[in-house]
């Protein structure tokens, strides 16, 4: 009740409505937009940039009023890129801000992260950097340590954002010693960026099949299909049951989904964009576990 009080009483003056911004994140095209959209941040990551952000807005300066200033600034840099209202404090006559104000606009500046969507959000962050609020190296670990597929570089005085693999060396050497699955996580990552679910759904399956023909000691051998090595596999594999279950599901639902590599071609198959991400980041586990257990 109080946050609503304060919220009305020292809400902001506001400027004209901004258009939204044209999410150009640099020069990138339509594909490169929709497989930033699949790489969503956590709850923890967002968490980690609101402290970050909150930390690097203070630096340099004991002086309240410049403290004041750069958190509105930041906070205009989301609501550009977000299409919400730009904030316009003014200063009480002793030149300081009032600090009801300072509270409404901290807890704008969180909702803001906490609401932008994947792709608002890694705009914003590249024009923050681009100003010089946030460190590129910082981000950059909240990122991989969050396990999305995406790093910013910096050319000149502006950041971009690209693809990367975010694999550490262990999982490096791994994919080298399994390079048809490497060629197959490769495929099911490209489906994902386009939002191919029947392809997603095909790679991932040949993933599993592939896996489970190496671990019973068959690699290669035709005429054993996932769903006939996966009594062998169980038991001599070291995932859980309930992945194992779920791998044997996805294979399954490949027999039945449209567009999927088996030969039905009526239609689009009904997979949803969560559970592709699924697919796509169990099957990348299921090779790094069963070659950390295994060895």
């Amino acid at each position: 009740i109080l946050f609503i009080i304060l919220s009305t009483a020292f809400a902001p003056t506001f400027d004209v409505e901004p258009e939204k911004h044209n999410m150009q994140l640099r020069a990138y095209n339509d594909e490169i937009k929709e497989f930033l959209e699949t790489q969503v941040l956590s709850k923890d990551a967002r968490s980690l940039i609101s402290r970050q952000l909150t930390r690097a807005l203070s630096i340099g300066t004991t002086d309240h009023s410049v403290v004041f200033v750069n958190k509105m600034s930041a906070y205009n840099v989301f609501a550009n890129v977000c299409g919400l209202l730009i904030a316009t404090f003014e200063p009480e006559d002793d030149g300081y801000y009032d600090y009801h104000a300072e509270a409404w606009l901290d807890n704008r500046l969180l909702l803001a992260i906490r609401r932008a969507s994947a792709l608002e959000l890694y705009q914003s962050l590249a024009d923050l950097m681009t100003m010089g609020v946030l460190d590129v190296g910082e981000i950059n670990y909240i990122l991989e340590k969050d396990n999305l597929l995406v790093q910013y570089i910096r050319v000149d005085y502006d950041f971009y954002i690209e693809r990367t693999t975010l694999i550490d060396d262990d999982q490096q050497t791994e994919m080298e010693e399994h390079p048809n699955m490497q060629i197959l996580l490769d495929r099911a990552y490209t489906c994902l960026s386009k939002n191919d679910g029947g392809g997603v759904l095909h790679a991932t399956s040949c993933i599993f099949e592939a896996l489970g023909r190496e671990i019973c000691g068959i690699p290669g051998k035709k005429g054993r299909t996932f769903d006939k090595i996966f009594d062998d596999y169980s038991s001599k594999s070291s995932l859980p049951k309930k992945v194992l279950e779920y791998m044997r599901d996805i294979y399954i639902t490949r027999n039945q989904e449209p567009n999927s590599g088996h030969g039905n071609i009526s239609g689009e198959a009904s997979i949803s964009k969560q559970e592709m991400v699924s697919m796509v980041e169990i099957a990348r586990a299921a090779i790094h576990i069963e070659d950390k257990l295994r060895n």
